[in-house]
């Protein structure tokens, strides 16, 4: 089984349509990108432009659809069940009609769909599922698989939801951006009934949003987060987690059971971030896991994840920093005092990309060297 590492076109410095934009791709290593219809062009001409050269030069696409709300820009919309439907289908309608222009060789490897609203109550979600899987079934060959984002003002914002709903519609794919449900749970979801949760919705993903998150942070940066160093880093940390979870670092292993000593003893406690960092992969293992045991040949089978980071922002008035995006564990490589996350500049914005990208590739390949160990019983 390979990995397939794209980017998100969060953030992204180049036009999609420009030849910079390819290159730029193919020099961080990324396979390729995930991106709105928006990001494509204002047209559809535009969009079919890019689709094409993306196919000429080898690079995948997830596309966007947005049943409301697109891209995520301006104020938030609320919309009834139907207008939710009909935004959905016209995006999947272009979709669909794109992949059908580019033939064959068309980069489109999956549609990554922001579903619903987390207003709708459990029926009405059910019921808006239900209708959206008929829909995208009758598409056929035309549409490349479309798998729901865990994307938190949607319908499967909580995993818990997501998982009575699964039970129901066990044809529902999912993108899983496990960081959304970290920080709607306010918890690392790591005892051990969450994790068999966890456990039981990973043979539903097609599609991971690598990104690492915590409890309080969407989303944090460096993902060589070093243990705490200081008295009152280390109070701070352990008032508020288990401190059961120790570990030397960097060499870290996350139990199956979660709730008790998952780390091997040690003097200091583990970092926040890098607890997190162990988690969010642990869980990917699993995806992968589930994903190769449903593969009719895992040799020739690819799994995907798009690294994202929310680039940083500012305040479209006066100009001075107002996102907490990115987010850093060190300043210039120092653990800030009380081991919490600080901001970095717009110039991290694309090492930390890398950083992220370099460390899932690494960990899927232990991961998978792993396997091939136990498959000849070595």
């Amino acid at each position: 089984m390979r990995l397939r590492v794209l980017r998100s076109a969060w953030g992204f410095p180049h036009s999609l349509a420009s030849p910079a934009a390819s290159s730029a791709i193919r020099t961080a290593g990324f396979g390729g990108m995930e991106a709105s219809l928006s990001d494509l062009g204002t047209n559809r001409q535009q969009r079919r432009d890019v689709i094409r050269m993306f196919a000429n030069e080898g690079l995948s696409l997830i596309l966007s659809a947005y049943s409301s709300w697109p891209n995520y820009e301006g104020a938030a919309e609320v919309a009834p069940q139907a207008e939710h439907l009909r935004r959905l289908t016209s995006d999947l309608d272009e979709i669909a009609d794109l992949c059908t222009l580019a033939g064959p060789l068309s980069p489109v490897v999956l549609v990554n769909s922001h579903t619903g609203s987390d207003a709708w109550s459990e029926s009405e979600c059910e019921s808006f599922l239900s209708s959206v899987l008929e829909r995208t079934a009758r598409y056929g060959s035309a549409l490349p698989k479309v798998a729901h984002e865990t994307h938190r003002g949607r319908i499967l914002c909580c995993p818990f939801l997501t998982s009575r709903l699964l039970s129901r519609l066990p044809q529902l794919r999912i993108t899983s951006d496990l960081s959304h449900w970290v920080i709607k749970t306010e918890r690392m979801l790591d005892s051990v009934e969450e994790a068999a949760v966890l456990s039981r919705l990973a043979y539903a993903v097609d599609h991971v949003h690598a990104r690492v998150g915590t409890p309080q942070a969407p989303q944090i940066t460096y993902p060589d987060a070093p243990p705490l160093t200081s008295p009152h880093a280390s109070s701070t940390y352990n008032s508020t987690h288990a401190s059961a979870h120790t570990s030397t670092h960097p060499t870290t292993h996350f139990s199956e059971t979660p709730s008790t000593s998952s780390y091997t003893s040690a003097p200091m406690p583990m970092h926040p971030h890098a607890y997190a960092i162990e988690r969010f992969h642990s869980f990917w293992e699993e995806v992968w896991a589930a994903r190769e045991a449903s593969s009719v040949s895992g040799r020739d089978s690819i799994v995907t994840a798009t690294v994202e980071l929310g680039p940083p922002e500012y305040n479209r008035y006066t100009g001075d920093y107002a996102g907490y995006t990115p987010l850093a564990a060190t300043v210039h490589g120092v653990p800030d005092a009380a081991g919490f996350a600080t901001d970095v500049t717009e110039g991290a914005h694309d090492s930390a990309l890398a950083a992220a990208a370099e460390m899932l590739r690494a960990r899927f390949e232990n991961w998978h060297a792993q396997g091939a160990m136990r498959r000849t019983g070595l």
